[in-house]
């Protein structure tokens, strides 16, 4: 059959994208712990300032799981995208075969 794109080469993408997905999802979970920090000291000051970076930390750990869940859905579509094409030229090659 002749493709209009090669379905091995964009299985491929997608698996890489879908290993891509897990490892990044996996480093922004396993990094939100470490982005809590303890205050500095007892005062107000250091309380709301450790605050301040526990939000900034907390945002920057939503961003890396939304580029994961971002990743992982790209996966499926070239995964769908792929089995598409290899049904349709299944199909195209059966109806010229008639």
């Amino acid at each position: 059959m002749v493709f209009g794109m090669e379905p091995a080469a964009v299985g491929a993408s997608a698996a890489m994208e879908a290993g891509l997905a897990a490892e990044s999802a996996g480093a922004a979970t396993g990094v939100a712990a470490a982005l809590v920090p303890p205050p500095m000291a007892l005062d107000a000051d250091s309380a709301k300032f450790s605050a301040l970076v526990a939000a900034a930390g907390a945002e920057h750990v939503a961003m890396g799981v939304q580029h994961s869940t971002q990743r992982g859905l790209y996966s499926g579509a070239q995964s769908l995208a792929m089995l598409d094409a290899v049904a349709t030229e299944a199909m195209r090659a059966a109806a010229a075969s008639i």
